[in-house]
């Protein structure tokens, strides 16, 4: 969808309104309804064409717009995250007892609010009571509303004393991007709301603008100082380029859940050739439009996990291949209830079609790319359901050409048979597989398998027993693509890690200390981290470890992210030259296991930030804290590496 689509919008709007007024008049309630969704997907298009228009033509009115949108809305915004600090802090500090603080305590967390927490703590100054998520250690102080800054996040708090009891509210305002679950911060939430991002400032601090607004709990009067003002925030609306894609993204979206609403709709109620009919354009949509990406499947029809390629314009991934089967069996099962003659002749390309399962079969799982990270059971599940699609058309449409013209004989041994012959042929694979795949006369074995599915010859039955048997045929032949891809990935990892020098290592530390070199010197773990994470080595997953060294050499901070084998005193001679050159120095060191770099980078005052990474292999492994900072689930490995002591 762009811009110019309005005209195509329009004519796709009047012809779902003649739709609708035709429907309307015959009295069909699905008819209706379909137009309905029909006329709501062109409205959907042309509103969205027109809005990109305007940011592609008056993007200084739009964005005056926003601003303008984000100011007023602002003040809400923060004084409704005060409140919810205040709420949680006075829920707190009730005189209740500390079993009953643990029950009532998660009942102001309820709702679509933003992030919060509660902490109470007793007279001894101990945690007594909590509740949410606290991602700052919560310190009790002086009642009353304060605002925490570190480099990683803004918290809003609030603070109330009973007695002995003092309870801190505690609200999630912003979260550095290198944060991971971050989506529920009041600056997120108001993004999602507004278009505009929020960045918050000490009120010593404000950079020079107008569009700068000062927070104070009672409101701030004209000339307010410093001590009143509790922090400084300004809305930052986005680019022209990302309004335009954002804008793209979500009328993309409401056109594709209006269609997929219409295409169901038909599915359910309509005739068997309009279900034919809505299948084949469902397909065509799926395959030829981003509607998979804006219904949240686009990993599902990403080439990066499966990519075949039988013609060079055509490339095909799992996604691809399951609608396209599904189109196939949908007509194939369709057509079944046609008047067949008996023929000899029909029987040979059905022969053919289960005869070439075989080959069929380690085609279509020549295409299965598990990646690095690990196969995850979606994905696995994804690529079974592909390929059984495509065997179960085989199966119908081998016994359909084959079927007899008498009515048919209900042979329920058959079904069984083929269910238990494709079972004792799965578990013979998954004892003779070796490195290297099955024998090749292993795939025949399951030809009986699909031609005893074929027996029943009701079309209920052959559909279920053939998408049975082609199921069972998928998940082993599947399960031995995904082991060999980890086979050949260990194959990888090892001849990476073994050929020495990294050409795209060197212009990554390059990158890397240019950026540390005009900003300020990360001195603490965290700071560091926050450097690493805006790297591109952070996100090709290099194990590293950086270190700050002061002026005298002595350590100021330190984040490992992999157990590295190399000296440190090593690491501090290269930070002794670099310091003594005045610039950053990027040396290679040799060691076991593979070729480490080391990145010096001095600094004015003589301190010292040295990056060294390792080769990225799995025999350097991420440890638990790393895994922590990423802020994701880390898959199971697709293979292990282990060195032995030559």
């Amino acid at each position: 969808m762009t811009a110019p689509a309005s005209g195509l919008a329009i004519v796709a709007g009047l012809a779902a309104a003649g739709t609708l007024a035709v429907a309307a008049f015959d009295g069909s309630p699905l008819r209706v309804a379909v137009a309905m969704l029909g006329l709501a997907a062109a409205g959907a298009a042309f509103h969205t064409s027109w809005d990109v228009r305007r940011v592609e033509n008056r993007w200084d009115a739009v964005r005056s717009s926003l601003v303008e949108r984000a100011g007023a809305r602002l003040d809400t915004t923060l004084d409704d995250a005060a409140a919810l600090a205040g709420e949680l802090a006075e829920r707190g500090a009730s005189e209740i007892s500390q079993d009953e603080a643990f029950r009532r305590l998660p009942g102001g967390l309820a709702g679509r609010s933003p992030e919060r927490g509660v902490a109470v703590f007793g007279g001894n100054g101990r945690p007594w009571a909590w509740a949410g998520t606290l991602r700052l250690k919560a310190r009790p102080g002086r009642d009353g509303l304060r605002v925490r800054m570190t480099p990683y996040y803004v918290i809003l708090e609030a603070q109330r004393t009973h007695g002995e009891r003092v309870a801190v509210g505690h609200v999630l305002l912003q979260a550095d991007s290198a944060i991971p679950n971050r989506d529920e911060s009041v600056a997120a939430r108001f993004r999602r709301a507004t278009g505009a991002d929020l960045e918050f400032y000490p009120p010593a601090s404000v950079p020079p603008g107008t569009d700068v607004f000062d927070y104070c709990p009672e409101g701030c009067p004209a000339g307010a100082d410093l001590d009143h003002i509790l922090f400084s925030v300004r809305p930052v609306p986005p680019t022209q380029g990302t309004a335009k894609l954002e804008r793209l993204e979500r009328g993309e979206r409401r056109v594709a859940v209006a269609l997929t609403l219409a295409l169901a709709l038909v599915m359910l109620v309509g005739s068997r050739w309009m279900l034919a009919f809505v299948v084949v354009g469902g397909g065509a949509l799926v395959v030829a439009t981003p509607l998979p990406a804006r219904l949240g499947l686009g990993g599902f029809f990403s080439p990066n996990t499966y990519f075949l390629s039988p013609l060079p314009a055509l490339p095909i991934s799992a996604g691809t291949l399951f609608a396209f089967a599904s189109v196939v069996l949908v007509l194939v099962a369709a057509g079944w209830r046609r008047p067949v003659r008996y023929r000899v002749g029909a029987v040979i390309p059905a022969a053919l079609l289960v005869g070439g399962v075989p080959a069929l079969v380690r085609y279509l799982v020549r295409g299965v790319t598990p990646p690095a990270a690990g196969v995850s059971v979606e994905l696995w599940v994804g690529w079974v359901v592909s390929v059984a699609t495509v065997l179960t058309v085989v199966g119908v449409a081998a016994a359909a050409l084959a079927r007899r013209s008498a009515p048919p004989r209900e042979r329920g041994w058959t079904f069984w048979a083929a269910l238990g012959w494709g079972g004792a042929v799965a578990l013979l694979g998954l004892v003779i597989w070796r490195p290297g795949g099955w024998p090749g006369w292993y795939a025949v074995t399951w030809v009986p398998a699909f031609l005893l599915a074929m027996q029943p010859e009701s079309r209920v039955r052959v559909v279920l027993a053939s998408s049975a048997v082609a199921g069972m045929v998928a998940a082993v032949f599947t399960w031995g693509s995904v082991v060999e891809g980890r086979v050949i990935l260990a194959d990888r990892d090892v001849k990476r890690f073994a050929q020495g020098e990294d050409p795209f290592t060197q212009g990554y530390l390059e990158r890397f200390g240019a950026s540390l070199a005009t900003g300020d010197i990360p001195r603490t773990a965290a700071e560091l981290f926050l450097a690493w994470q805006r790297s591109p080595l952070s996100d090709n997953e290099y194990p590293a470890l950086l270190i700050t060294f002061g002026p005298g050499e002595t350590e100021q901070g330190r984040l490992a992210l992999a157990r590295m084998d190399l000296q440190e005193g090593v690491i501090r001679i290269l930070a002794r030259l670099a310091r003594e050159q005045g610039q950053p120095v990027i040396q290679q060191m040799r060691n076991q296991p593979g070729v480490y770099y080391v990145l010096s980078v001095p600094y004015p005052d003589g301190s010292v930030v040295t990056v060294t990474v390792g080769p990225r292999s799995r025999a350097i492994p991420p440890i638990r804290v790393a895994r922590f900072l990423q802020g994701s689930r880390v898959p199971d490995a697709p293979y292990e590496m282990v060195l032995l002591p030559v």
